[in-house]
C-alpha cells in the first residue's frame, strides 16, 4: 500500500508532462495542422479521357517555407498527402516535381489552429 502510494502522483505527473505538449487532437502546442495534397492531373489520353484527374502523387517531397527562410519538410504518404505541424504564419508550399503547382504556392496559418487542406495541382503532359 506505502509503495502505491508513493507511485500514483509519479505517474500523474508523467502523464501530466507527456499530454501537456500536445493538444486535443495530438499536434504540439501553439501549432496549426497543414496537410499538403499533391495531385497529378493530365497526361495522355486514356480512352478518351485525361490519365489523370487528381491522382495522388505519393513518395513526393514537399517543403514548406516561412517568411524567415526556416524549411520544413515531409513526404507524401501513400494517398499523396503530406501532414506538418506549423506556427502560425505566411509560408510557401512547393514540392520537387510540381513546384508551387497551380496553386501559387501560398498558404497563410492563423493562430485559431484551424487546420488547413492545401492542394497543389501538378501538370502532367
Amino acid at each position: 500500500m506505502r509503495l502505491l502510494r508513493w507511485y500514483l502522483p509519479i505517474a500523474g505527473l508523467v502523464l501530466t508532462a507527456l499530454v501537456g505538449g500536445c493538444s486535443s487532437d495530438g499536434s504540439p502546442q501553439g501549432t496549426v495542422p497543414l496537410t499538403v495534397v499533391v495531385g497529378l492531373n493530365g497526361g495522355p489520353s486514356v480512352n478518351g479521357h485525361q490519365a489523370m484527374t487528381g491522382a495522388p502523387e505519393p513518395g513526393e517531397q514537399v517543403s514548406v517555407t516561412n517568411a524567415a527562410g526556416h524549411v520544413v519538410k515531409a513526404t507524401t504518404d501513400s494517398a499523396g498527402l503530406a501532414i506538418m505541424h506549423l506556427k502560425p504564419g505566411r509560408y510557401t508550399v512547393s514540392s520537387v516535381q510540381c513546384g508551387t503547382g497551380s496553386s501559387g504556392g501560398t498558404v497563410v496559418l492563423s493562430s485559431n489552429r484551424t487546420p488547413v487542406l492545401y492542394r497543389i495541382e501538378c501538370g502532367i503532359h
